[in-house]
């Protein structure tokens, strides 16, 4: 089901209920609702952020480590 959250986005901007969307998809509305907001929020508010600080998300890496962050 990776795409399932998607699909339920799109359907319900198509103007599916979330009833409708449960049924069809035999899951429980209160899933389809957080998959419907969860890809909701993927798509209509990512943020971009170029400066933020990539060190405070994958904390100190081992020097040896072939990644490399750059500021």
């Amino acid at each position: 089901m990776p795409f399932l959250s998607t699909d339920l986005y799109i359907q319900s901007e198509a103007g599916l209920s979330i009833e409708q969307l449960a049924q069809r998809h035999g899951i429980r509305t209160q899933e389809v609702h957080e998959r419907i907001e969860a890809a909701r929020l993927f798509f209509d508010v990512q943020l971009i952020m170029p400066d933020f600080p990539l060190d405070l998300m994958f904390g100190d890496l081992d020097k040896s480590s072939s990644r490399q962050i750059y500021h």
